[in-house]
């Protein structure tokens, strides 16, 4: 990099011809058209005679510099974690990526001007704690927001059926009726587990809203799935058979549908133990 030409944020390069070491830089101001990258000025972060930098109307980083010699090999260590910090914001928007970038060129702007790694390093801290914290925050909303949808439809579903409990165990059994139950209760279980795990969970907005809302709609599916899969076995005598339970069956059944959707272990438990019946009862007939 030219100790006098440094490039901007976004990658533009200077259209103007490159103004001489140490020469001092002429005063900016708002809304005049930067004449080395012909961008306009929306916000200046800091001008001097040594250097300037400045926003574009698209939030975009631009810089000049007069560098001594000495500083040109430590500047590339603020400019990766200036890169760095660009890449881990491109999810916000609007006034969020105003702001990052503001914090980031503020950041630039230590070390510009004092000369000082630790300087800009304690700016950029704070941009970096700032950008994980709305990234998290925009993907929890994502995510839970998704979920709670699932887990209330079904919960609205629950409560219908439940209503009308007697028309619909005339149509489809008591059977039936009790394993669809079982297996819609399943996504309280899994949101419980979801809410329990919370701050255990790696979410990242710059994956995307579809990304998150998918995770969120699958974890409440999964637990639904996992509920009635554990309903089906209760009722076929596969788990908890022969087991005596004091209180209501009925009641014992969607106790195991709601750990089971809560649970990320009993569901694989429970088809290792189909496969080691099935496989078992294959040899059984081999050998007859």
């Amino acid at each position: 990099m030219s100790s006098d030409i440094p490039t901007a944020a976004a990658d533009a390069q200077p259209d103007a011809s490159p103004q001489e070491p140490h020469v001092p830089f002429p005063p900016l101001e708002v809304g005049q058209v930067d004449p080395v990258f012909k961008k306009t000025v929306a916000f200046i972060i800091l001008d001097s005679a040594r250097f300037y930098i400045f926003l574009d109307p698209e939030h975009e980083i631009f810089w000049m510099w007069n560098a001594p010699e000495e500083l040109k090999s430590t500047v590339g260590n603020i400019l990766n974690r200036v890169a760095f910090l660009q890449s881990l914001a491109r999810f916000a928007k609007d006034k969020d990526r105003k702001h990052f970038q503001r914090l980031i060129a503020e950041g630039l702007a230590r070390y510009l001007d004092y000369a000082s790694e630790k300087q800009a390093n304690e700016a950029l801290d704070i941009a970096e704690k700032e950008i994980r914290e709305l990234s998290l925050k925009i993907s929890w909303r994502w995510y839970f927001n998704a979920a709670y949808l699932l887990t209330a439809i079904s919960s609205l579903t629950l409560l219908l059926l439940w209503c009308f409990r007697y028309e619909t165990r005339l149509v489809i059994g008591h059977k039936a009726f009790d394993v669809i139950f079982a297996a819609l209760i399943g996504p309280i279980g899994a949101l419980i587990s979801v809410i329990a795990r919370g701050d255990r969970i790696t979410l990242d907005a710059n994956a995307g809203i579809l990304l998150h809302i998918t995770e969120g709609l699958a974890r409440i599916a999964v637990g639904m799935c996992g509920s009635g899969l554990v309903a089906l076995a209760i009722k076929a005598g596969i788990i908890a058979g022969g087991v005596a339970f004091k209180g209501s069956p009925f009641a014992t059944l969607l106790t195991f549908a709601l750990v089971a959707g809560a649970s990320e272990r009993i569901v694989p438990s429970l088809i290792d133990r189909v496969e080691r019946y099935a496989v078992r009862g294959e040899t059984e007939r081999k050998k007859k």
